[in-house]
């Protein structure tokens, strides 16, 4: 029998709900008066779920604030002069809060460094660059920085908050684009990397998620000034290290060029407009241009096999945007546009760019749309896909409700911990955090809650089985799943481990049809 997961809704006693909103500093003045005088009408305990629904919808506190203050994680808070207002997510260097400055009552996003990253000096090293090279670059397309400093939350960048999503998060929800409307988002895109390269950066992480839309239209660059991943096959071992820096492969492989990940000693700006070409296949077909079992496979396919053709692919596509998208995803860079500006010049040529206005249409058409597969797939192709076109499955479209879920991945091996997000990405999941060890991860169980954890049997200072043993032990996460990924393959220790605890086990040679498997009884999709 499956078992059944909730949330806790645990009780809190009237006086220190109270207590914990005077001391979080939120509230002054009258809307303070308001919402102590109404706590005071309230009798014995409050449950969350009611708290938190009051003190939000009232317009007191926004939901994470109230969470936080119902929890007691007031130190959730304040980031330097700024009240945080919510979680926007999280990835492989840090997480990105929406904020607001106390004086100014500016609304920005700030970015913290990962606390499992702030005493690696690299780690250190590579955040402080992509502060510096943001704090360089002004462009109506590029996300701009407004300060950075260091508190007790960690090392922290502010930036520019963009009212709106990302255009991953918008071809997930409402499916694929048309290819006016990519070649619009593209072509701002590019206008910005043209600038930044003319300031001497590369991206190195291009991709749908690091690029912005407003309820406009306007596109705006973020994550520019990453440390770049172009070690990971560098040297002469694997560098682990070097895979968390773009929040791990698993967000970038798909969109990464050959030479990127093989030969990183010959980067430069047109590895940007292969990530670009890539970015332009994944809005039109809503999945990228390779997609293999594993990250190296991803890899090997974007080296080896062939362009898929936009033409053979989409009943709709011009010819223009399909050779564009083809030189721009040549295999060898000599091959490629030879800059940026020229990219720039040929989607402005090809008169395929919307105007402001059917923009504006285009963008409200999509919104409004129904985002179920028939309505948003591209038109069958009106040529059969020539057999030598990649014909890898694409990543399954996680759902509105597995983002918003929040996963816990600990284990030793970086490596595991790369492909377990890129995973449970593919799957739906991406509000990721993850740990190396067994003591980190009780650290961040104390801190927060979470809706399904993953973990690894081998761990420093607290092993796999004692972890889980503390998870079911602790009331607020003896309920939430949790998937044991392991070696072990003795039946009894594996009875033992399900014994103590663990929802379901799988083997660390997993692939993504046996983890679905897995997930799908416990989230099923709408």
């Amino acid at each position: 029998m499956t078992p059944q997961y909730h949330t806790i809704d645990d009780p809190l006693p009237r006086e220190t709900l109270r207590d914990r909103l005077d001391a979080s500093s939120l509230l002054k003045g009258e809307e303070l008066e308001q919402s102590l005088k109404w706590l005071d009408t309230q009798e014995g305990e409050l449950r969350r779920s009611f708290a938190v629904q009051a003190l939000a919808s009232e317009g007191w506190l926004t939901a994470f604030q109230a969470m936080a203050v119902f929890d007691g994680r007031l130190k959730d808070l304040h980031i330097g002069n700024y009240d945080v207002l919510d979680r926007l997510g999280s990835g492989g260097m840090g997480t990105v809060y929406k904020a607001r400055h106390r004086r100014m009552k500016r609304t920005v996003a700030i970015k913290v460094l990962s606390w499992s990253l702030s005493e690696n000096k690299s780690f250190v090293q590579r955040f402080q660059r992509e502060v510096e090279t943001a704090a360089r670059l002004a462009h109506p397309n590029i996300v701009t920085a407004h300060d950075a400093d260091v508190c007790e939350a960690g090392q922290y960048l502010v930036m520019e908050f963009v009212d709106g999503t990302d255009l991953d998060r918008l071809v997930r929800t409402r499916g694929a684009l048309s290819p006016k409307l990519a070649a619009t988002m593209v072509l701002q895109a590019a206008r910005g990397l043209e600038y930044a390269h003319s300031q001497g950066v590369i991206h190195r992480d291009v991709k749908p998620a690091n690029l912005l839309i407003d309820g406009c239209g306007t596109l705006k660059i973020t994550d520019l000034g990453l440390a770049r991943s172009t070690e990971v096959f560098g040297g002469d071992s694997f560098q682990e290290t070097s895979l968390t820096t773009h929040g791990g492969i698993l967000g970038t492989v798909d969109f990464m060029s050959p030479e990127q990940a093989f030969n990183p000693s010959q980067v430069d700006h047109r590895a940007d407009i292969y990530s670009l070409g890539c970015t332009l296949f994944y809005l039109v077909m809503g999945r990228p241009p390779y997609s293999g079992e594993t990250p190296m496979e991803t890899l090997l396919l974007h080296k080896q096999d062939p362009i898929p053709s936009l033409l053979n692919l989409h009943g709709d596509m011009p010819y223009e945007l399909d050779d564009l998208y083809k030189r721009m995803l040549a295999k060898r860079p000599s091959e490629r546009f030879a800059a940026m500006s020229l990219v720039v010049q040929a989607l402005e040529r090809s008169g395929l760019a919307l105007s402001e206005a059917d923009l504006q249409v285009e963008l409200k058409r999509m919104l409004d749309r129904d985002s179920s597969p028939r309505e948003s797939a591209p038109k069958p192709a009106r040529v059969a896909a020539t057999p030598e076109v990649s014909t890898a499955s694409p990543p399954t479209a996680p759902d509105r409700v597995r983002s918003s879920l929040t996963v816990l991945i600990a284990d030793g091996s970086l490596t595991v911990r790369v492909h377990v997000r890129n995973i449970l990405t593919n799957l739906g999941f991406t509000q990721l955090i993850d740990v190396s060890d067994g003591a980190k991860a009780m650290e961040a169980l104390d801190a927060q809650r979470f809706d399904l954890i993953v973990t690894g049997l081998n761990l420093s200072r607290v092993d796999g089985q004692k972890l889980i043993e503390h998870i079911r032990q602790s009331p607020t996460s003896c309920n939430t799943p949790i998937v044991l990924v392991t070696t072990e393959s003795a039946p009894a220790k594996l009875q033992a481990l399900r014994r103590v605890g663990a929802s379901a086990i799988i083997d660390k040679s997993f692939r993504i049809d046996e983890v679905r498997a897995v997930l799908d009884p416990l989230f099923p999709r709408p």
